[in-house]
């Protein structure tokens, strides 16, 4: 996400046609399997451990 986001800022690309990429980008990022899985998980960590560790680092995959 990041890396599609500062290639549609360095390029100045329309502002409509780089929403039209990163938003189902982002949709995904958002709302995709992986992110309800993650979420469920926090929620169910009484701990809250890893609720705060997905937090701090982020929840965008490093290949990304």
């Amino acid at each position: 996400m990041r890396q599609a986001l500062e290639h549609h800022l360095n390029m100045q690309d329309d502002p409509i046609k780089t929403l039209r990429h990163i938003g189902p980008i982002l949709l995904d990022l958002l709302l995709g399997a992986r992110a309800v899985t993650l979420n469920r998980a926090a929620a169910a960590d009484l701990s809250g451990e890893l609720g705060a560790f997905i937090s701090q680092q982020g929840r965008e995959p490093s290949g990304r």
